[in-house]
């Protein structure tokens, strides 16, 4: 893993290292505190240093470089021995280091693996209850209060590990985020482009091609100026303004701005059916669209033309409807339908006009949901929120 969230986990490492040196030296101020009868010196002091010298190595490594992850999951282990030799060397049972075996479990949860958590909480538990079993020096203490302790470990071992289970769910939740965002970025460059191809072959094929054609008209009526020879030059004038006003109606709509988004896919409808032939059924409610309004006729529009190209339909249905929380737009076709899993294929392949659309309607926070109606065809319901 790479980004943000891989940096996020290097830094938990860098921490928990961190703290690991700060407990060698409480372990240390520890071992002063015990009286001399109950430190069998030099075992104590031997393992303090071994286990101070992993500190500051485990330290050194990680803020060099990234540790691997099964490392990562072993450290807590050398935990549990090194406390484990250290309550042996300093009064067993008795130790005044029985309270650390309660540390461990929480530092291990915040690496995020519930399976390590739960593993290494589990053998701290068992760690702990051997101690005080095997201790002689124990004897004399009520059992009860032994297995009372070992029941507070497991029961913080659960805890952990829930809590350790929660902290991957959102890690995950969040890698998945950056990926999508990322997606989404990339999606909005590329429809970028693909409008600007668009508008350029659009004035390249109609008003520029009419341009040039009047160019040569008007040339040939030089030669003998009439007005016979000066019709043509008209006709492709008129022409010519008819072809940009559609195309710069196309871009930002007079009536969407004026009127609302309802009029506008009226509009749009007829329009669609003048250049393809294909009947549109309308169902328009007149609802406050909001901010939204330009994104919704904009994926109209892409939905249509789609139709025309691909669906083979001979009717389509626009409706408009919504409630108090959300807007509601449907595209239903009468065509040879369509398969939603080669969304993602097409988007590989270039052909990103539906994947663009349901890109930016889950980046507006709405939902773009393709399904085949009863009788054949497809159905594209997108909803924004108001």
């Amino acid at each position: 893993m790479t980004g943000p969230q891989s940096s996020a986990d290097a830094s938990l490492v860098r921490i928990t290292a961190a703290l690991r040196l700060l407990l060698v030296v409480l372990f240390g101020l520890l071992g002063v505190a015990i009286p001399d009868g109950e430190v069998s010196s030099p075992g104590y002091y031997v393992i303090l240093a071994v286990y101070a010298l992993i500190a500051v190595g485990w330290f050194a490594v990680v803020y060099r470089r990234q540790a691997p992850p099964r490392i990562q999951i072993a450290s807590p282990a050398i935990d549990v021995l090194g406390l484990i030799g250290l309550a042996a060397f300093s009064g067993g049972a008795t130790s005044m280091l029985q309270p650390a075996f309660f540390l461990i479990p929480i530092a291990v949860a915040f690496k995020g693996a519930p399976w390590a958590t739960g593993l290494i909480g589990g053998v701290t538990s068992v760690a702990y209850l051997v101690v005080w079993l095997t201790d002689p020096g124990a004897a004399d203490v009520d059992k009860n209060v032994t297995w009372l302790n070992f029941g507070f470990l497991l029961w913080l071992t659960a805890a952990t590990t829930g809590l350790s289970y929660v902290l991957l769910r959102r890690s995950r939740r969040i890698d998945s985020l950056l990926t999508a965002q990322r997606q989404l970025v990339t999606q909005t460059l590329a429809v970028a482009d693909r409008e600007r191809a668009v508008l350029a072959e659009a004035l390249h094929d109609r008003p520029l091609q009419t341009l040039l054609a009047t160019r040569m008209d008007l040339e040939d009526a030089m030669d003998s100026p009439s007005a016979e020879s000066l019709a043509p030059v008209m006709a492709n004038l008129r022409s010519t303004a008819t072809e940009l006003r559609e195309l710069v109606s196309g871009l930002h709509p007079q009536v969407l701005a004026q009127l609302g988004l309802a009029p506008a896919l009226e509009e749009l409808a007829r329009r669609f059916e003048d250049r393809s032939g294909v009947a549109v059924r309308l169902e328009l409610a007149p609802v406050d669209v909001g901010e939204f309004s330009g994104l919704l006729h904009t994926a109209a529009g892409e939905l249509l033309t789609n139709v025309a190209k691909h669906a083979h339909a001979t009717e389509v249905t626009l409706e408009l409807g919504g409630d108090d929380t959300s807007v509601l737009l449907v595209v239903t076709d009468n065509g040879v339908g369509f398969d939603p899993s080669i969304v993602p294929d097409r988007i590989a392949q270039g052909h990103i006009g539906i994947g663009a659309q349901a890109a930016r309607v889950i980046g507006a926070g709405g939902t773009f949901t393709i399904s085949e109606p009863t009788g054949g065809g497809t159905r594209i319901a997108i909803t924004v929120p108001r």
